[in-house]
């Protein structure tokens, strides 16, 4: 049994990712998301709490698009499912063979189903289900410039997980060294409090410069966050941003520099941060030392790994590179 479920996480929908993986705990089943399109960067934020839902709780995962999709979507779908370690892929048959570069892009790429497996990753993204209730520019519309921007941006420098308020509450946030926050400025407090034991036992939290203000819990106490912007922090690091959040790929840039200087990182995601890559190219870790590479761009693309020769990648193509 399969718990299907779309939108991209506004509460009116009706959709809770997370507490919708963990109710099907109790059937021995499955969720599957309906809400894929041929947009890699959408279908990254739109199912990606989901996936780490199903990933942490033990659930089967499984993808349907959005109705249509054209060529480059069959890639970036595929990838979306070998690197989430999906149980199965769903698309209609127009989408494939109406056109010839969807059939080329569909047996080109289909065969990577045959490697998927958990991914290896490091950096957490937070969720702000909290400032989800309390405010539409969080996800009520999706292309809300709230926290999908950022999000998709980190994205772009380094494979992320996302958690909300539930997955921090059962403790999945001590699997990860980074937590980065890109949006909201209300936390649940036993949340908030989850986070502080998490830095002082050696995590990094990275926070933006805007919202300006102090993160403050539901009740208006911004103690917490105070204390670690004083440096209170034990083991861990609380680094904020000072710069200028438009456009949100200044945000990223200064993650990206950030992490390149964390101890504890994995050394295959300390590698990935040291690559470089043509736009549009994206990248996921397996636990068994391969690299999955997507360049999701109708020119040919590249990607140069520390101590590797240059991969060359053609457009639209999936690629797995061994990382050892």
């Amino acid at each position: 049994i399969y718990q299907s479920s779309g939108g991209w996480g506004f509460r009116e929908s009706g959709t809770d990712y997370t507490a919708q993986a963990k109710s099907m705990l109790k059937v021995d089943g499955g969720i599957r998301l309906t809400n894929e399109t041929d947009s890699f960067d959408q279908d990254f934020y739109a199912t990606r709490l989901a996936a780490t839902a199903a990933r942490l709780y033990g659930v089967d995962l499984g993808y349907e698009p959005a109705s249509s999709h054209t060529a480059r979507g069959i890639a970036g779908r595929i990838f979306n499912t070998v690197t989430t370690n999906g149980d199965h892929l769903f698309t209609y048959h127009r989408n494939v063979m109406q056109h010839q570069m969807s059939i080329d892009k569909w047996l080109e790429n289909l065969h990577f189903l045959d490697e998927r497996q958990d991914p290896l990753i490091d950096v957490a993204v937070y969720y702000p289900e909290t400032m989800n209730q309390l405010e539409d520019a969080t996800f009520r519309h999706l292309y809300a410039w709230g926290f999908n921007p950022r999000a998709r941006e980190i994205r772009r420098k380094v494979e992320v997980d996302y958690l909300d308020e539930r997955l921090i509450r059962e403790g999945f946030l001590d699997r990860y060294k980074v937590l980065v926050h890109v949006w909201g400025d209300v936390i649940e407090a036993d949340v908030e409090e989850k986070i502080d034991d998490w830095i002082r036992n050696g995590g990094t939290l990275i926070y933006p410069s805007f919202p300006r203000g102090s993160l403050s819990t539901v009740e208006g106490d911004p103690d917490l966050f105070s204390s670690w912007s004083k440096g209170d922090t034990g083991n861990g690091a609380f680094i904020r941003y000072q710069g200028d959040m438009e456009p949100p790929s200044l945000y990223a840039d200064y993650v990206h520099e950030r992490l390149l200087d964390v101890a504890g990182l994995h050394p295959w995601t300390k590698q990935i941060l040291e690559s470089d890559h043509s736009e549009h190219v994206f990248s996921s870790i397996q636990k068994d030392g391969h690299l999955m590479v997507l360049n999701y761009s109708g020119d040919v693309g590249f990607i140069d790994i520390p101590h590797r020769s240059r991969v060359s990648l053609e457009t639209y193509s999936i690629h797995r590179i061994s990382m050892r």
